[in-house]
């Protein structure tokens, strides 16, 4: 039977500038970039920079011609976080910022005066060997049984930048994130969002960053419903609101 290879995600990156008064002609930045979750943005002055999650192992598609059946290759452990900075006159090589065996996504970064500030969902999924010893009547029975047990964590990370990136720093431990935004409020303190699930549904939560500590407040919830809130777009007006368009979808 004939099979066919077809690579995944791997993109082709562009960019425009922006000079006042039109945009300019689109440039290349990156080629062959292999996607995993969608670039995120953020730039001040003659500086940007640009983050993505990556799938490192050149996942492809597996089809077969005779059964029509598809196999994807692709794995979560080796996805990982990338960035490339914009120095004003080029974009630099894809950097990787992550480098371990568990899935890192959602990547969101902003400037925060001389920081950069970058967040993400980290996922570890591991498995735990427990032994049990058998009870009878409450008394102790000599019989154990060894079990493996399958444990996922859910975190939100972070880290600063400012000449080299800090050591990778816990924001929250949550359930599993299905998106994530960095914003300013009007003191200019950066505000993280995140959208997952809650006790009444899928909710929005967020962090306000203390500069001062360079530590995130403690989380709290903006939504709270029995509807499923998503493809939100967050801005915080001058009274500390945080207005954003989102879909509401009524689980039935």
């Amino acid at each position: 039977s004939t099979h066919i290879h077809f690579p995944i995600g791997h993109e082709n990156v562009y960019f425009s500038i922006w000079n006042g008064s039109a945009w300019s002609s689109p440039a290349n930045a990156l080629n062959n970039v292999s996607i995993s979750n969608k670039m995120e943005f953020d730039f001040t002055g003659d500086r940007a920079i640009i983050v993505w999650g990556q799938d490192m192992d050149n996942a492809f598609e597996i089809v077969n011609i005779s059964t029509n059946e598809t196999v994807n290759t692709s794995t979560t452990e080796d996805r990982e976080i990338m960035y490339s900075s914009w120095d004003g006159i080029s974009w630099s090589l894809p950097i990787r910022f992550t480098n371990n065996s568990f899935e890192d996504r959602l990547p969101d970064v902003i400037f925060d005066d001389d920081n950069t500030i970058l967040a993400w969902e980290n996922i570890e999924r591991r498995s735990v060997n427990i032994t049990l010893n058998s009870t009878e009547n409450t008394t102790v029975v000599n019989e154990t049984f060894n079990i493996t047990v399958d444990l996922t964590e859910y975190k939100i990370l972070h880290s600063l930048y400012n000449g080299t990136w800090s050591v990778p720093e816990l924001v929250t431990n949550t359930n599993q994130v299905e998106q994530l935004a960095l914003t300013e409020n009007p003191e200019e303190n950066p505000v993280l969002l995140w959208q997952t699930l809650s006790e009444q549904g899928t909710d929005i939560f967020y962090s306000v960053f203390d500069e001062a500590h360079d530590t995130w407040g403690a989380e709290k919830q903006l939504t709270n419903d029995s509807f499923g809130d998503f493809e939100y777009s967050p801005v915080i007006n001058s009274n500390n609101d945080v207005i954003t368009s989102f879909v509401k979808t009524e689980v039935i």
